[in-house]
C-alpha cells in the first residue's frame, strides 16, 4: 500500500491527517454517545498549560478525563513518566527543605516542618508510587501536584482542616495501578 503524503504513520493504524501531537480518545458531547479520535495539537497544549490548575482540580475531583478534549490532554501530560518523576522529585525537595534550617526572612510560604519531617516515611512511598513504571490513574497524579501546590492546605498551614498523613495516603492510593485508569471518583 502507498505512503500517502497526507498521512502519518502513527502505529499499526494510519490515521488522519499529518499534524503535530497524539490521538487522544473524548467522549462525544451529544447522543449517540461514543468515543472519539481527537488530535492534540499545539493549542491544545498551550490551553491545557493556561488552565492546569484548573483541570488539575477536575480532574483530582474525579472526573472522568475522556469527558473533554482539554482533561484528556491534561491527563496525558500528567500521566507521562516525565511529570510524575518531575512531581516525585518536587515532594523530595520539599523533605529536604523541611530538614533543613528555615532562611530568615525568605518570601516563601513557611513549611509545617515538624510535620512534614513527621510523615517522611509517607512522602516516600508517594514518591516510590508516583515514579514507578507501571501506568497510574491521572486523578491520583492531580492530587498529588494539588497538595503540594496548595498553600493553604496541611503542608503549610497550621489550620487546615484535613491531616497531612491521611492526604497522603489518600493520594497515594489514588496513585495504585490496580485503580482504575479513567473514569473512577
Amino acid at each position: 500500500m502507498p505512503h500517502s503524503p497526507h498521512l502519518t504513520d502513527t502505529g499499526p493504524d494510519r490515521l488522519g491527517p499529518r499534524t503535530q501531537g497524539t490521538l487522544l480518545l473524548t467522549w462525544t458531547a451529544r447522543p449517540p454517545v461514543r468515543l472519539v479520535p481527537r488530535r492534540r495539537g499545539p493549542w491544545r497544549r498551550a490551553v491545557t498549560r493556561v488552565l492546569s490548575l484548573a483541570l488539575d482540580r477536575r480532574i483530582a475531583a474525579g472526573q472522568p478525563p475522556e469527558t473533554h478534549p482539554l482533561l484528556a490532554a491534561r491527563a496525558e501530560h500528567l500521566v507521562s513518566p516525565a511529570a510524575r518523576r518531575e512531581l516525585a522529585r518536587q515532594w523530595e525537595n520539599l523533605v529536604t527543605q523541611a530538614v533543613r534550617s528555615p532562611v530568615p526572612r525568605s518570601p516563601r510560604t513557611p513549611l509545617r516542618r515538624g510535620h512534614i519531617v513527621a510523615v517522611e516515611g509517607e512522602i516516600h512511598t508517594l514518591c516510590e508510587a508516583l515514579a514507578q513504571t507501571a501506568p497510574v490513574p491521572a486523578q491520583g497524579v492531580a492530587a498529588a501536584g494539588l497538595l503540594l501546590g496548595d498553600g493553604t492546605g496541611p503542608l503549610f498551614n497550621t489550620r487546615a482542616p484535613a491531616d497531612l498523613r491521611d492526604e497522603l495516603r489518600k493520594v497515594t492510593r489514588q496513585l495504585d495501578p490496580a485503580s482504575p485508569l479513567a473514569g473512577a471518583a
